[in-house]
This record gives structure tokens, C-alpha cells and sequence, in this order.
């Protein structure tokens, strides 16, 4: 396996950050947007155009590459231009703050991207260190087949679960953007895409969503930033504890999403209140008003939430383009940025559009509530019980769609690992104690969840306790093993909702502890009162910042460690050695167990194997020689040896997991095989010739 040098890792790296978010700032800010939103959003928009432009490109009978990837980029920039053209764009919002504010933004922003990115690079030591999770040699192999194919499609990938090879469809948006970095090594691809997509769109989108919850707080931002990349339930140790990238980066970019939507939700709602109520201008203009429970103040689509209400001579004019309504094109710039970060989410891993959704909810429901209301007030009886109605309707026949989908019925099967009991599950939530890398740092940070909830809905906005309900709701169920069945499009799993979890309880904990910290800094009024306990607030995060960082290396140190114990294995170091240095046939098939390092030769080096993936639906052949191992003389099965150019035989006595439909080739004696290549518990065989009567 190539070994890749630091200094091309380093710059791939930068490649690779460019190429995530430069395209998606450059059309973004096109639409009107700016400061922290917009660097939360563009992750998720560059990986729906990346998606869609794989999707076409495979339409079109073309390779998909840096040269297709450019084009649809590009196409996506030209794009905003047009909706630019035609008005169709946010208004900027001046960004409140001093410079000294805005450093300390940064400070925090980089403090928190360091927390989540540094340790897990130190504990997996180096770039092309193999992670040792099934669902990471399965993204290996999907990697291989785009390589293979020259198709990202989502509807094709999905061909790796299908023993004939069929197209299939399969969320591709991350596999689309990680093939696109120029590296030979597999596993420095894996861990470089890896980073990119689960650190930075994670910190800034918490902060993004600290904005949107804590308008009044200045310094929030700043501190969720750090907080996110403190706790060690974030989406960096997902795809290192589960090997589950896709979800993970998916779930990495879902607060910036959300924070732009609560900001959409807010507007909406304002402006439909402001016109029942009458109190637009004669030109058509709103006046001052509070968003959705925000006291005044009023969500923006850009940089920090202004505090004085809409300003009429910036929202608005008296007329749109097109002759439509007055603030048509703000609320359409809304829905298309919107739109672009759902399908950002969803073509990267549907649950985590599954999680905007649902953690939207509670704000659409304010939103709409309040909409009501001033139309029942303005004598508007049709839309005070028309508009809860559609959105009943829309919610409760989306939920049904999906749920009977088949994308649905690939997860909803899953089974997790032993449930807890009810105490337990409720009391994991309440101190934090999640079930991704549970520690005492996470719980310090988000213990005070329910408070911060409290205090945002005194400050008018009860959707901030709606999601943090929300999230308990489906993080309890899935701890329980899913005894209501909510949880199931998460695949019953609490370790992908602690991510969902965390989203709300880091950014609701932090506005109550810097709520806290400002009522305890007006009861200190002497100087030397303030010095102790800022340096005792200043020891606290050292050992915060210490305690979680050794223990997010040590944990990753364990899964990444060829030769570590206690942990399952597909491959100990010897084996990996032996799988870059053995001599095969070239274009021969191996035979082998899924969970051995047979999958690992197709990932890692390209070599045909017959299962490169556990669960995969067994073609004929397939089916043929699994039912006929006892004989593979048998003319059906050597038939179907040659079919698949089945040459050798991959055994290894201490397998990945025990599995009742691969153990056979771990135990299969082959009269007349030899052992072409052998370390610590596996070996390669060649077969002897078998030929169909």
C-alpha cells in the first residue's frame, strides 16, 4: 500500500478544504449570505452539487473526476448568478460586535476545530493508518468501485451490495467528494476526507446555531465553537469509534443547516405575522418585529441576528421583480439556500436530513402558531386553521412516506447493541453521559442543557426546549432499543443520535453557563475576586481541555492499532504486510470471508474478491459455491469458480466477528490447496484447478 508523505498529506489536505467550501461560499454569498452562516452552509451545499453533477455525469456516459466536478460546480455558481439577477437574494445584515469580538470568535472557532481534529490525528498515527471498523472497510471498498466504475452516482453505487453488480441506489455525496483527492493511498483518503467533512462544518455550525439561540450573547458562539470540539460525542469520534463516515460527516454540516432554517422559519414568521396584524407600510414594508418567540429580535439570513427588528429602508422595497408580492425574493432566496443544504444532507446520509427535520419542527411549529394566531386575530379564520392543518398534514404524510420507503426498510432492521432500562436511558441524557465515547467532560459541558432551555424560553423562544425534547425523546428510545420504533431511521442507534444530541445540548448548556458566568461576575465586583476565579475558571478548562483530548487519542489509538487487544480485527500488522507483498494471479477472484482481510485485498489493493462486504445479496454463482463447499469438485460449483475467476481461497482462524454465513471459509479443508501466503492467523490458498464437466 503507497505511504504518503506529510508534506503532499498537508496539501491535499488544503486541496481538499478549498474544494469543500470555496465553491460553496462563492455561490452562497452570491445569494446574499455572509460571516458564520455562510462558512456553516457551504459544506452541505458543495456536496449537493458534487452529488447531483455525479448523478448527471453518469447520465451522460462520462467519467466522474476533478473535470466533471469542476463543471458542475461551476454551473452551480452560474446559477446564483441568475437567481442574483432576478432579485433573488438575501439582504446582507451589518455584523454587529467589535474587531475584538469577532477575534475572539475565531480564537474560539480554532481552539474547538483543534479540540476535534488534533487529537484523532495523534492517536491514529499517521495518514495511512487503516481504521479497523466494518463500516470503514465498507466505504474502502465503495471508494475502490467509484475507482473502478468511474461512477459516484447515487444510483449506482449501491452496486457493492449486490452480488451481480447491479446499480443500486446509495447516498454518494461524501464518496463523490472524498475520490476527488488526489491521493494513491486508500486509507489516507479515507482519513483525510474523513476530517475534512466531521471537523470544521461541525464546529461551525454549532456556533452558527449558538447565533440563532443566543442572539443576545455574544460570546456564545465563540464558546460553543470551543465546546463542540471539546466534548468527545462529536462526529469526528463517530467515524472513528463506528467507522460511519457518511453519517457522521452528514451529521457534521446538520447545525449549520438547522441554524439557517430557524433564521428562515424566523423571517417567515415575522413577516406573515407583521401583514395580519397590518402593520406594513403604506410602500408594502414590515415594520419592527419579534421573530419566532425571539423578543425582538429577528433571525438573520447572514451574520449575527440584528436587535432592532427589520429595518424597513434594508428588507424590503414596494414591489419584487416579476410583479410578485413585496419580500418574495427573500423568502425564495430562503427556501433555494434551504433546499440545497437539505439535499447537501440527504444525498450524504439520509438520517441526518431525517434530524433537520425533526429538530426543525418544534420552530415551524412556533412559527406557525404564532401565524395563526394574528390571523385569528385579523379575522383570518381560513388561515388560522388552514396553515396548522397543512403543516400536519405535510409532517405526518412525509413521516408516513419515508417510514414505508425502501430507504426506510434498509435500517429499520437493524439491531444495536443490549438495550438499557429506562433509568438508565433517561439518566444518560440528563447527565450527559451519552453513549459516543461517554465522558465526564461531555457531561460537565452539557449537563446544564435543561437550564439553557429554560432560559431561552423565558426569553421567548419555547422551540429551544421543543428540540431539546425532541432529541431526548429519540436518543431514549434508542438506548431502550426502540420499544416506540422513532428511533429506527437512526438505526436504533444511540451512538449516531448522541451527535443529534449534543447538537442541541452543547449550544443550550453554553448560553446557560455564560448566562450564569455574567450573573456571577455582577455579584464579584472586587478586582481580586474576578482575578481567582478566572484563573480558577482557566485551570478547570485546562484539565477539561486535557482529560478529553488524551482520551479521544487513547480511544483512537485502540481502533486504528494493528496489533492492539481487546478490540476485533480484520487484519493484524504481519497480515497487512502480507497483503501488500503476496503475488496473485492478476485479474484472479479470491474466496473469503467478508470479515477477514479478503474484503481488505479489494480496498486497499484492487484484487477481485467474491464478498467484499457482509450482507451483500448473493448472486446465483454466489449462492452456488456457498451451498457446496463441502465439494467444490461438484462440476455446478467449479462452474461457478469460473464464472467469478475464482482462484484462491482467503482463511484466517481469528476473524473480524463470528458470523454463521462466512465461518465455513475460515474452516474449509481444501485437498490439493497450497498456501501461497501466510501470517499470524490468515492465509492465502490457491485452489486446485477445477474445471464444470
Amino acid at each position: 500500500m503507497p505511504t504518503t508523505n506529510a508534506f503532499l498529506a498537508l496539501a491535499v489536505f488544503g486541496f481538499g478544504l478549498l474544494l469543500l467550501y470555496a465553491p460553496g461560499v462563492l455561490t452562497l454569498r452570491l445569494v446574499g449570505l455572509r460571516g458564520l452562516t455562510l462558512a456553516a452552509l457551504a459544506p452541505p451545499v458543495t456536496v449537493a452539487a458534487l452529488s447531483l453533477t455525479a448523478i448527471l455525469t453518469r447520465f451522460a456516459g462520462k467519467d466522474w473526476g476533478l473535470v466533471p466536478a469542476t463543471i458542475g460546480l461551476a454551473a452551480t455558481f452560474g446559477a446564483a448568478l441568475v437567481l442574483r439577477a432576478l432579485g433573488i437574494v438575501l439582504t446582507p445584515e451589518e455584523v454587529p460586535g467589535s474587531r475584538r469580538l469577532r477575534t475572539v470568535l475565531m480564537a474560539g472557532l480554532a481552539a474547538g476545530l483543534i479540540l476535534a481534529v488534533v487529537p484523532v490525528a495523534v492517536g491514529a498515527g499517521g495518514v495511512d493508518s487503516l481504521l479497523q471498523r466494518w463500516d470503514a472497510v465498507y466505504h474502502l471498498s465503495a471508494l475502490r468501485l467509484i475507482d473502478e466504475t468511474r461512477s459516484a452516482s447515487s444510483l449506482t453505487v449501491g452496486a457493492l451490495s449486490y452480488g451481480t453488480g447491479q446499480a443500486h441506489l446509495y447516498p454518494a455525496g461524501w464518496h463523490a467528494f472524498a475520490s476527488l483527492l488526489p491521493l494513491s493511498s486508500p486509507t489516507a483518503v479515507l482519513n483525510l476526507a474523513g476530517t475534512l467533512t466531521s471537523g470544521p462544518a461541525w464546529v461551525l455550525g454549532c456556533a452558527a446555531l449558538a447565533r440563532r439561540v443566543w442572539p443576545h450573547l455574544p460570546p456564545a458562539p465563540a464558546l460553543v465553537g470551543f465546546a463542540a470540539g471539546l466534548i468527545t460525542a462529536t462526529p469526528m469520534s463517530l467515524w472513528i469509534g463506528w467507522g460511519h463516515l457518511p453519517n457522521a460527516a452528514a451529521l457534521a454540516m446538520t447545525p449549520g443547516v438547522l441554524a439557517f432554517g430557524i433564521g428562515a422559519l424566523d423571517r417567515a414568521g415575522v413577516s406573515a405575522t407583521a401583514r395580519l396584524s397590518g402593520r406594513a407600510g403604506p410602500s408594502g414594508r414590515v415594520g419592527p418585529s419579534g421573530g419566532v418567540g425571539s423578543s425582538g429580535r429577528v433571525g438573520s439570513f447572514g451574520g449575527i441576528e440584528s436587535s432592532g427588528g427589520v429595518e424597513p429602508s434594508r428588507r424590503t422595497g414596494p414591489s419584487g421583480p416579476l410583479g410578485l408580492p413585496t419580500g418574495w425574493h427573500q423568502h425564495a432566496a430562503g427556501v433555494v439556500v434551504l433546499g440545497a443544504g437539505a439535499v447537501g444532507l440527504g444525498l450524504t446520509h439520509p438520517n441526518a436530513f431525517l434530524a433537520l427535520a425533526v429538530v426543525a419542527l418544534p420552530v415551524a411549529v412556533a412559527a406557525v402558531v404564532r401565524i395563526a394566531r394574528a390571523a385569528s386575530a385579523a379575522g383570518h379564520r381560513a388561515i388560522a386553521v388552514g396553515l396548522p392543518a397543512a403543516l400536519t398534514v405535510v409532517t405526518v404524510g412525509g413521516a408516513l412516506a419515508f417510514a414505508v420507503s425502501p430507504l426506510a426498510a434498509s435500517v429499520t432492521g437493524y439491531v444495536g447493541d443490549e438495550p438499557d432500562g429506562a433509568g438508565a436511558a433517561v439518566g444518560s441524557v440528563l447527565v450527559g453521559w451519552y453513549e459516543l465515547w461517554p465522558h465526564v467532560v461531555t457531561a460537565a459541558v452539557v449537563v446544564a442543557a435543561p437550564y439553557g432551555a429554560v432560559l431561552a424560553w423565558r426569553r421567548g423562544a419555547p422551540w429551544a426546549a421543543g428540540m431539546l425534547a425532541v432529541v431526548w425523546v429519540l436518543y431514549i428510545d434508542a438506548a431502550m432499543g426502540g420499544p416506540t420504533g422513532i428511533s429506527a431511521l437512526w438505526y436504533t442507534s444511540p451512538a449516531r443520535l448522541s451527535v443529534v444530541t449534543a447538537m442541541v445540548t452543547v449550544v443550550l448548556a453554553v448560553g446557560a453557563l455564560v448566562q450564569l458566568g455574567v450573573a456571577a461576575a455582577r455579584r464579584w465586583s472586587g478586582a481580586r475576586a474576578r482575578a481567582v476565579a478566572a484563573a480558577s475558571l482557566a485551570v478547570l478548562l485546562a484539565a477539561a481541555v486535557v482529560a478529553s483530548s488524551l482520551y479521544k487519542a487513547e480511544r483512537t489509538a485502540k481502533l486504528y492499532d494493528p496489533d492492539a487487544t481487546g478490540v476485533p480485527r480484520f487484519v493484524t500488522a504481519a497480515e497487512l504486510e502480507m497483503l501488500a507483498e503476496v503475488d496473485l494471479e492478476p485479474g484472479a477472484a479470491v474466496l473469503g470471508s467478508p470479515f477477514s482481510g479478503a474484503a481488505l485485498l479489494y480496498g486497499l489493493h484492487g484484487v477481485p474478491v467474491v464478498f467484499p462486504i457482509a450482507g451483500q445479496v448473493w448472486s446465483p454463482a454466489q449462492q452456488t459455491i456457498m451451498g457446496g463447499l463441502d465439494d467444490l469438485s461438484d462440476p455446478e460449483v467449479c462452474a461457478a469458480l469460473d464464472e467469478l475467476g475464482v482462484r484462491y481461497l482467503y482463511q484466517d482462524s481469528r476473524p473480524y466477528q463470528a458470523s454463521g454465513d462466512y465461518r465455513a471459509l475460515d474452516d474449509l479443508e481444501v485437498p490439493g490447496a497450497e498456501v501461497v501466503a501466510e501470517a499470524d492467523t490468515a492465509r492465502i490458498l490457491r485452489l486446485p484447478d477445477c474445471h464444470a464437466g
